[in-house]
Parts: C-alpha cells; structure tokens; sequence
C-alpha cells in the first residue's frame, strides 16, 4: 500500500522523539518499523481493542 509505506517513511523520518498511534486497533507499525533509538511510542486505543 502506498499510503502506509508514505507514513511509515514520514514517521520514521520526521525527526520527532516521541510517536503516538491513535487508534492502534490491530496496526503492527510499532514492532514492524525500525524505530531510532530513543524513540518513546504510544499506542492508544479502546480497552477492548488491546484485550483481543
């Protein structure tokens, strides 16, 4: 998909030192992508969502 390769690219490449995924539902861009050291990560999302 070329929109998820765009945003995985500008995520990685933007410079920031911390990431937030709303709504992480059953995304693996967090254990997928290379993150740079130092990167702190946070996946949000509905309870339930995170239980299944």
């Amino acid at each position: 998909m070329i929109r998820t390769r765009f945003y995985d690219d500008q995520l990685l490449h933007s410079g920031c030192n911390q990431v937030v995924l709303l709504a992480a539902g059953l995304d693996t861009r967090a254990y997928r992508l290379p993150w740079p050291c130092g990167i702190r990560l946070y996946e949000l999302d509905l309870q339930p969502v995170f239980e299944f």
